[in-house]
């Protein structure tokens, strides 16, 4: 081992000293890092003389924005790298080399070896050789993997048969044209890959526009990164052979017929294998959001070191109670008076916190889930910010707010204390006493789907400030994920705009969002969502599995919508939550002071 360990030593010496060798730090600029890697898709290889030196195989530079802030550091093109911020990256493979570029945030220290244009000229002409006679061997045809020519060039804007906008993109293989297909497809297609290939490290498929936090068609600069959003994902996709000889990919790219503004064919010139290149992009990244939304801008991580690295677009890097009438502002439900109650047995009752400690108290059955809020988050040490928690029971990891005037006997499911709350803004005030049940509660959200389409990426780095008890942090990153404060609803039927329409509701401190869904209840991700502001809704109210509210039209005139649900009760009480919280933020615009913010917290 000594003697191994000493070898070592010797070669990295002898690279130090190779005056080809050069260590390049850069900070990303405006324009992002600006350069271009590719390289090997697999770990190992055989060795190649570099300069003279047997080198594993290596990953290089292929190309290098002159404007860019690489340039400026002096990363040129055809450079090949040897470590990547402190990670020997000799023989590594391409994905694990792209993680590296990220994990450094906006700063990157790359050692690469420079050579001569003859040098990466015969590089070039020996792995394109490699390449070759790998397709020869043992194969049918090209499908083999990471040797698939895949390409989305062009999309065009059509309208279904309802008049609804959609967008389709042209898909070309080994640069000819194969066929057309709309994102929803895409999904559909993500989705029997990963039912059938759950061992497959699938990239993340670009967020889907859902529950009017997008309610608007992309543009044309959107549209475009979509574009290359899904090329990267196909790339990825069909390097791996299984799943691109997979009867789901076959049925994806069925030939359509070519429409008269597109070419049969395309030239990719340097592309001759997709799937092995990566783009370090010139912007920050996008979160997106699981089967939901993305958010509405870039996560702002802080200062921590796991800050965002500028995005790499690298195919292989990797509940309920109460009922009745409600008006503008509806009165909670008035508990019987004491003397008309019998007396009931004491029960312990025990509440789980979000943290994984749980409370455990004795009280009267009559006991009601409003004063029992206010028992638990005293004892938990929450009574400053009692306000802005409440307890909740789940189904299907669907939590549900248990009405107030409820007696905890009746409550058979586990209580859970949660965050109650839909204005981001007001626990700000209050965060230090709640940070560790805020943060908890919602990465349990990320995890769990509900705070939307987060990469993995952007999740780690969340894993990571929850792991560091950085708190502020990670909520200051959070709150600016629409769904962090939002309730989104499983699917009902509505009707509007048509009767009986698949719908799903969110929730949000600004207004009801509605959007369709396909046959199979999935949110429909080319469906425009529909936006109802809490200023044009003059009242709502439910009557048993029916919701209505009543909102002012474009020409003032009062229409209804209903929507039918199991939940239509917690439905009621989240649009009571925050009428709630409106009204008290004005109140607080006309002069309350902070005496009368803290006040509110604690109920009083």
């Amino acid at each position: 081992i000594d003697a191994i360990n000493q070898e070592f030593s010797k070669m990295a010496e002898a690279e130090a000293a190779d005056p080809n060798t050069k260590t390049v730090a850069i900070e990303r600029g405006s324009n992002g890092f600006g350069f271009n890697i590719k390289g090997t898709t697999h770990f190992g290889g055989t060795m190649q003389a570099i300069n003279g030196r047997l080198y594993p195989p290596l990953q290089y530079v292929s190309v290098v924005d002159p404007a860019s802030a690489a340039y400026a550091a002096g990363l040129r093109a055809n450079d090949r790298i040897l470590s990547v911020n402190g990670h020997d990256a000799k023989g590594a493979a391409h994905s694990l080399v792209v993680e590296w570029v990220i994990s450094g945030g906006n700063k990157l220290k790359m050692t690469v070896l420079g050579v001569s244009d003859a040098e990466a000229t015969r590089l070039l002409r020996i792995e394109e050789s490699l390449e070759e006679d790998a397709e020869s061997v043992g194969k049918k045809s090209k499908a083999h993997i990471g040797n698939i020519a895949v390409a989305i060039s062009g999309f065009k804007q059509l309208r279904d048969d309802r008049g609804q906008p959609y967008t389709v993109y042209h898909i070309f293989i080994e640069h000819k044209y194969r066929c057309s297909r709309r994102y929803r497809e895409f999904s559909e297609l993500h989705k029997k890959l990963k039912a059938r290939f759950p061992w497959f490290s699938f990239p993340a498929l670009p967020g889907k526009k859902l529950n009017g936090i997008r309610h608007t068609a992309l543009n044309a600069n959107e549209t475009q990164d979509r574009l290359q959003r899904l090329e990267l994902y196909l790339s990825t996709v069909f390097s791996a052979e299984d799943l691109f000889k997979s009867p789901a990919v076959a049925e994806f790219l069925q030939h359509t017929d070519r429409p008269s503004d597109v070419p049969e064919a395309i030239e990719r010139p340097g592309s001759k294998v997709l799937a092995r290149s990566a783009i370090v992009q010139a912007r920050p990244p996008v979160v997106q959001a699981r089967a939901t939304m993305t958010a509405s801008g870039p996560v702002d991580l802080g200062s921590s070191p796991l800050a965002p690295a500028p995005e790499v677009d690298s195919p292989l890097s990797r509940s309920s109670a109460g009922s009745g009438a409600t008006s503008p502002m509806p009165p909670a439900a008035k508990a019987p008076p004491k003397s008309s109650r019998p007396e009931a047995p004491s029960i312990p009752v025990t509440v789980q916190l979000v943290t994984g400690a749980t409370v455990t108290l004795t009280v009267p059955g009559s006991t009601t889930i409003a004063s029992m809020e206010k028992l638990v988050t005293k004892e938990a040490g929450l009574q400053r910010a009692g306000k802005m928690f409440g307890l909740f029971i789940t189904n299907n990891n669907f939590y549900t707010k248990v009405a107030g005037n409820v007696a905890v006997s009746s409550v058979k499911d586990q209580l859970i204390l949660r965050r109650w709350l839909f204005t981001k803004t007001q626990e700000t005030a209050l965060e230090d006493d709640a940070a560790e049940h805020l943060v908890c509660q919602a990465f349990q959200g990320m995890v769990d789907g509900a705070m939307g389409d987060l990469d993995d990426e952007t999740l780690a780095r969340f894993t990571d400030l929850k792991q560091q008890k950085l708190w502020k942090k990670f909520l200051k990153a959070a709150r600016k994920l629409d769904l962090y404060s939002a309730v989104l609803f499983p699917v009902c039927t509505a009707d509007f705009p048509e009767p009986d329409t698949k719908t799903v509701v969110t929730v949000t401190i600004d207004a009801l969002v509605l959007q369709g869904c396909l046959a199979d209840g999935s949110p429909d991700p080319e469906a425009e969502a529909t936006t109802f502001e809490w200023t044009a809704i003059q009242s709502f109210s439910v009557k048993g599995a029916a919701f209505s509210f009543v909102y002012t039209a474009d020409d003032d005139a009062a229409e209804t919508v209903t929507f039918n649900s199991p939940y239509s009760s917690y439905l009621n009480l989240c649009c009571t939550k925050v009428r709630e919280e409106r009204e008290w933020a004005e109140q607080l615009l006309e002069g309350s002071d902070a005496k009368d913010a803290a006040n509110w917290f604690q109920g009083d």
